[in-house]
């Protein structure tokens, strides 16, 4: 994939790719709790706590 972005983007090498990256980001002021109702991530997880703890102990 590296070859692919290298082209599209018209740089040079794996640098220049992030490099454009990084300078392409917008700032904004939105954190992560804009995106992710953490409330109801704590209520899921309380609630099916046994299950997590049997899978985390199979793998």
């Amino acid at each position: 994939m590296k070859e692919l972005y290298i082209e599209f983007l018209n740089v040079e090498n794996e640098e220049s790719v992030i490099e454009k990256f990084h300078d392409t980001l917008v700032d904004t002021n939105r954190s992560y709790d804009f995106f992710v109702d953490w409330d109801k991530v704590r209520k899921h997880v309380e609630e099916h706590k046994i299950e997590f703890n049997i899978l985390n102990s199979v793998s």
